[in-house]
């Protein structure tokens, strides 16, 4: 049998040190490996003639041992993965050649080789599995998902793999990438492919592009006239409002897109989240009721401690920051463990990302806008009216007054 990695001279010197003969099956094999893994070596040492000769042998068989007291395992599709995992392709096709090992059917080695942008394993695998088309669409998304261009080029090029079907797409895949250099590379690729419909399930590309703040991938949708940005009642702006103003600048000059749609949610999100450019450019668009939804724009901002939105939005005569029985200030009385901004913070500090000196500064500085949007808030007499005398004194209090 061969064993991937043990050196014929290390098996004689291994025999040599035991003063006995290693048959080639796993059962001696196996025997050797516990002893390595176990470390006891003094009783495996006394069985030596040779103490030293005999330890060096083992410290270089042991990985290689490995593999075959896994073999025969419910588990040993992983010997597959870990191949892949490891980049080592005669280890790969030795695993192929034993009638002992089998593919996990829990385990993607297709999934594990494009991750790891293994060409030779892939090329093995399509020709061994003779996948379903629907399942080679499904690998041609996933390499686009994640951004290995190679992959796909070789899937769609080489293998002539379609980029679509009613559950799967290439070109809905790569926008929805975190890398976004690889994303425009890849949904530039596709769009130069005749059989890629930028379109395809309702227009949800520019929909994933715009959620994921590639302005590049946006732009290039953009400029493709089979693209509607305005399907699925304008999501694709919804997203972007709670990110990237340049991609929302860039839809509200086409004429398609309603920002108003799906009841003004889109400056709801960009309040939200603190995206002012957004909330600046939405507000200036005659269409946008900033007041949609009971005021909701403005109670998200102050929640969220936003004061530079919550001003811009009182500036508007429709918005009344006094809705949903004054919900916008009396949300500022809640404990800060439940207000994203503190969440933010706290998680920074948890995960070693700031100090703790870092920490109390941005706290500070939180506080501040809190103080801010209270002030703000106090100054507009319906929500002042609307107040109980203890939450006056409450919030008049946080104020110094």
């Amino acid at each position: 049998m061969d064993i991937p990695g043990i050196n014929l001279e290390w098996k004689t010197k291994l025999e040599n040190a035991l003063d006995t003969r290693l048959e080639d099956h796993d059962v001696n094999w196996r025997y050797i490996y516990n002893m390595v893994k176990s470390n006891d070596w003094l009783y495996f040492l006394r069985k030596s003639r040779n103490a030293e000769e005999a330890s060096l042998a083992l410290e270089n068989i042991k990985g290689p041992i490995k593999y075959i007291t896994d073999l025969g395992r419910s588990n040993s599709g992983n010997l597959f993965n870990k191949a892949i995992e490891d980049d080592d392709l005669d280890r790969f096709n030795v695993l192929l050649r034993d009638s002992r090992v089998k593919f996990s059917g829990e385990i993607d080695e297709m999934k594990t080789a494009i991750r790891h942008e293994f060409l030779e394993v892939i090329d093995i695998l399509i020709d061994l599995k003779q996948y379903h088309r629907e399942t080679l669409v499904g690998y041609l998304a996933y390499a686009c998902e994640i951004g290995k261009i190679e992959i796909v080029n070789m899937l769609l090029n080489e293998y002539g793999i379609d980029p679509d079907d009613e559950e799967s797409s290439a070109i809905v895949s790569a926008c929805d990438g975190n890398d976004k250099e690889a994303a425009y590379e890849i949904v530039k690729m596709l769009l130069e492919n005749k059989k890629v419909d930028p379109a395809v399930l309702e227009n949800q590309a520019i929909i994933n592009a715009c959620a994921s703040g590639n302005t590049r991938v946006v732009r290039l949708l953009l400029n493709d006239k089979r693209v509607d940005p305005s399907d699925q009642d304008n999501k694709a702006i919804i997203n972007a409002s709670k990110y990237n103003s340049e991609i929302v600048g860039m839809l509200l000059r086409d004429d398609r897109v309603d920002p108003s749609d799906q009841n003004n949610q889109a400056i709801i999100n960009a309040s939200a989240s603190g995206n002012a450019d957004s909330v600046e450019l939405l507000l200036n668009d005659e269409r946008v009721d900033p007041s949609d939804q009971s005021n909701e724009a403005i109670i998200a901002a102050a929640k969220e401690i936003y004061p530079e939105i919550v001003r811009m939005l009182l500036e508007d005569d429709r918005v009344d920051p006094s809705d949903q029985n004054n919900k916008a200030i009396l949300g500022l009385k809640e404990k800060n463990e439940r207000i994203g901004q503190y969440r933010k913070i706290r998680r920074l500090l948890d995960a070693g990302k700031i100090t703790k000196k870092e920490y109390k500064t941005l706290l500070r500085e939180l506080e501040d806008k809190k103080i801010e949007v209270i002030s703000l808030l106090l100054n507009v007499q319906e929500v002042y009216d609307k107040l109980s005398v203890k939450d006056r004194k409450k919030f008049e209090s946080m104020l110094g007054g």
